[in-house]
């Protein structure tokens, strides 16, 4: 009986983690429809929605988190090849698919204050995936622990439109895996 419960327990839970990302992908839908920020602000009538793999649990890890103390400005080129500085601000440590990774996580130096990010590729990036790698905000970090949700992982605005400057991932950010959750390719 406990088992049963349990089981429905987990099943609910990620259903309602499911609806979780449908609806920031829907608020992201709006946001791009809409608003005078929008990327396609311009394109609106060729506009037809983003495009995601399925939320999938196993993309959302809990990683461990170490803090640079004395995160150097690193220069990261931009599509357009110009170059943004970023301040290395720690390291988040995961497993996936039996093999450890690390990531870099950057913060700005100029424009947003704190504003905290993962730029990364995978082996998707140039087929499934935006060639240029995809963004992964992050929430704020906490103890040893940071949550990479990758389900949460979306396209620069760059991959939309080449009005857009946007950083590149690092060498060192990109994964010798394939991350299939979060934003896919669009399709112009």
């Amino acid at each position: 009986m406990v088992i049963l419960l349990y089981s429905f327990l987990e099943t609910g839970g990620q259903d309602n983690y499911v609806q979780e990302i449908l609806d920031k992908r829907a608020e992201t839908d709006q946001f791009m429809r809409n608003s005078k920020e929008s990327p396609f602000l311009n394109k609106l009538e060729s506009y037809h929605g983003l495009n995601y793999f399925e939320p999938d649990l196993e993309f959302k890890i809990n990683a461990d988190f170490t803090k640079i103390s004395d995160g150097k400005i690193r220069k990261l080129p931009t599509s357009d090849g110009k170059e943004e500085q970023y301040q290395e601000y720690g390291f988040a440590d995961f497993n996936l698919d039996r093999r450890n990774h690390r990531l870099l996580i950057l913060k700005t130096v100029e424009g947003e204050s704190n504003h905290i990010f993962i730029p990364f590729a995978d082996s998707t990036s140039g087929d499934e995936t935006y060639g240029a790698g995809r963004y992964l905000e992050l929430p704020t970090i906490k103890g040893g622990k940071v949550l990479l949700d990758f389900n949460l992982a979306y396209n620069p605005y760059c991959a939309y439109s080449a009005d857009y400057s946007c950083p590149l991932p690092p060498a060192e950010n990109y994964l010798a895996t394939s991350i299939k959750a979060g934003e896919k390719n669009y399709d112009k």
